[in-house]
């Protein structure tokens, strides 16, 4: 598989739009002006620029990510014992380019999405000061806009790979978050439609392996400070 790559621009693209001042703030923190959201887009859609650009921002951030780490290791077992393969991976992005490489595989992230409630009227005090009985709900347009993504061609019209871009925000990854690219699995998305709760899209989750993220987990891990613990 050829490595991947992240242009600064399409990181720079995805940072400012999620920021814009334009875009409703998650209405789960509304005091925080700072709150960056969470924004997908296809390489072939970055790639012609900030003007022409579509990308996916979510009105409700992911509930939760649970992120995977397998290493490149097996046991074989033999008449004398076990014996112990490893097959590091070299210039790669989990070795920061470097030919050392590193034991871990791509990572898997179990990602799942909420949308909030779908329902008419919902965010009356937000989207709109007058009749909202029929004003579409945007977590709701998150969830086709996120099918939509799903269903585009995984490679663009001149066959290079059409990526999924996420930035990615969250505490663990500092102020600044991380981008990630890559491709959703083969199992694609599910969710339930439940009556016990028909206000909001249930157990809407789908898994994304990455093949490159900026900042690299290598860097990640060796810019990390830690911090110290008082003794008395």
């Amino acid at each position: 598989m050829a490595e991947s790559t992240i242009t600064p621009q399409q990181t720079n693209l995805l940072k400012r739009s999620s920021s814009s001042r334009g875009v409703l703030l998650n209405h789960r923190h509304q005091q925080s002006t700072r709150a960056t959201r969470w924004a997908m887009s296809r390489s072939d859609n970055m790639n012609i620029g900030s003007s022409g650009a579509s990308a996916m921002f979510f009105w409700v951030n992911p509930s939760e990510c649970q992120w995977k780490l397998a290493t490149r290791t097996s046991i074989e077992k033999i008449s004398g014992g076990v014996v112990h393969h490893e097959w590091p991976q070299t210039g790669m992005y989990m070795g920061n380019n470097s030919f050392l490489g590193s034991r871990y595989d791509q990572p898997l992230l179990s990602l799942s999405f909420q949308t909030g409630i779908i329902t008419a009227g919902g965010y009356d005090d937000i989207l709109s000061e007058g009749n909202n009985e029929t004003s579409p709900q945007p977590g709701l347009g998150n969830f086709f806009d996120f099918l939509d993504l799903l269903d585009r061609p995984d490679t663009t019209s001149s066959g290079a790979p059409n990526y999924i871009h996420i930035l990615y925000s969250s505490p663990l990854f500092g102020q600044r978050g991380i981008y990630l690219q890559g491709f959703f699995t083969e199992e694609g998305v599910a969710w339930t439609d439940s009556a016990e709760n028909p206000n909001q899209i249930n157990s809407w989750g789908a898994t994304f392996m990455v093949f490159n993220m900026q900042p690299s987990l290598k860097q990640l891990m060796n810019n990390f400070e830690l911090i110290g613990i008082p003794t008395a």
